[in-house]
C-alpha cells in the first residue's frame, strides 16, 4: 500500500464555487429569497492557527463581494469565536429576516449534528427569523474535482506545504546542518564544544494548514 501525501484543498476559486452553489441552494430554501434582507453565516470549525481562520474570513469576504446580501459573516463551533448564536444575534439586531447558515465541513459525524440542534434552539429562539441551513461538503462535485487536481502529476511536484520550498526554511536548515556537522573538521577559531548552552535562530514561515 502505497500513501501520497498531498497539499491541504485550500480556500482557492474551486472551493468558492461549492459555497456559492451551497448558498444559491439555501435561497431557493426560503419563502421570500431577497439577499437585502438575508444574513449569510459561514459556520467553521474554528482554529487556534489564525492564518486558518483567517482563510475563511476571505471566503467570507469573497461572498460578499459576489452577492448582495447586505451581511455575510463567519462563525465558529470550537476553539476560537465568534459562536453562531452571537452572529445570529447581531444580524436579527440589524435587521436581517432570514439567516442562512452554511456549515464549512466536509464530512458529516457529532458536529454537524450539534449544528443541526443548534439551529433548531435559535428558531424557536427567534420565531420571527427564517432560517436555511446548508450541508456538508460530502460528495460535492465541486470537491472530487479539487481532490484530482491535488492528486495530479503536476500538483505532485510541487511542495507539499506552503513552507517547502520557502527560502527561510531552507536557510534555517542550511543552519542547523552547519551548527551540528561532527564530520567536518573545525577550525580553532570556528570550534566550538556542545557542552556548552547556545541557541539557534531558525526563521520560520507561519502558513494554514487547515
Amino acid at each position: 500500500m502505497q500513501f501520497i501525501v498531498t497539499r491541504h484543498l485550500g480556500m482557492g476559486r474551486e472551493l468558492f464555487a461549492v459555497l456559492q452553489g451551497q448558498l444559491d441552494r439555501l435561497m431557493k430554501q426560503l419563502a421570500v429569497p431577497d439577499p437585502q434582507t438575508t444574513g449569510v453565516v459561514l459556520l467553521g470549525r474554528g482554529s487556534s492557527d489564525v492564518g486558518a481562520n483567517g482563510e475563511l474570513a476571505k471566503m467570507a469576504r469573497w461572498l460578499y463581494e459576489e452577492n448582495e446580501h447586505e451581511l455575510v459573516d463567519l462563525a465558529f463551533t470550537g476553539v476560537t469565536w465568534p459562536r453562531l448564536e452571537t452572529i445570529v444575534q447581531r444580524q436579527a439586531r440589524l435587521g436581517m429576516m432570514q439567516i442562512a447558515i452554511i456549515p464549512v465541513y466536509l464530512f458529516t459525524g457529532v458536529l454537524i449534528e450539534r449544528i443541526g440542534e443548534q439551529v433548531a434552539r435559535l428558531r424557536q429562539q427567534y420565531p420571527q427569523l427564517a432560517f436555511a441551513l446548508g450541508q456538508h461538503f460530502g460528495f460535492d462535485e465541486g470537491i472530487f474535482a479539487l481532490l484530482d487536481a491535488r492528486v495530479s502529476p503536476d500538483a505532485l511536484a510541487g511542495g507539499l506545504l506552503e513552507c517547502d520550498g520557502c527560502k527561510y526554511r531552507e536557510l534555517a536548515e542550511a543552519e542547523h546542518l552547519h551548527d551540528h556537522s561532527h564530520t567536518a573538521i573545525a577550525s580553532p577559531a570556528h570550534a566550538h564544544g556542545h557542552d556548552h548552552a547556545h541557541e539557534h535562530a531558525h526563521h520560520g514561515c507561519a502558513h494554514s494548514h487547515a
